[in-house]
């Protein structure tokens, strides 16, 4: 991968499309932080999101697109699936990207996390869901 400074996020977006492994997870990271306002980068990360074989890949788009924040609503269903995968971890970051990005339903699988069978997604979800309370 070239200097990531000079890499614009269309360049990034094919990377995590066609890149090798460590370019497509590498995409993924840097998305999060330099994607705000690409809704390209969005679909991007959302699609890597709900692909199989690549399990580390998926829970680093998850956690890009809640960098996004709220800009990544067009992911949310890719997110709300992703909090009912078989993997903790990635139910984990999607749950925490779900708090990131809110919008209509993410409240109630917030809620749902609460009763997951993994300790650190009921944890992330009470987490989040405390802290939305104390700002309220």
């Amino acid at each position: 991968m070239s200097d990531e400074k000079d890499v614009s996020v269309a360049e990034l977006i094919d990377w995590l499309r066609h890149g090798s492994r460590g370019e497509r997870r590498s995409a993924a990271g840097l998305l999060g932080r330099r994607g705000v306002g690409s809704s390209a980068a969005v679909t991007a990360l959302a699609e890597a999101l709900a692909e199989e074989g690549d399990d580390t890949l998926r829970r680093l788009a998850a956690a890009a697109l809640g960098d996004i924040g709220p800009a990544a609503t067009a992911a949310v269903p890719a997110l709300t699936a992703a909090a009912r995968d078989r993997l903790p971890e990635l139910r984990r970051r999607a749950v925490l990207a779900l708090a990131e990005i809110g919008g209509p339903g993410t409240r109630e699988v917030l809620v749902r996390a609460l009763t997951d069978a993994d300790e650190r997604v009921r944890r992330a979800a009470t987490a989040v869901l405390s802290s939305a309370r104390r700002a309220a």
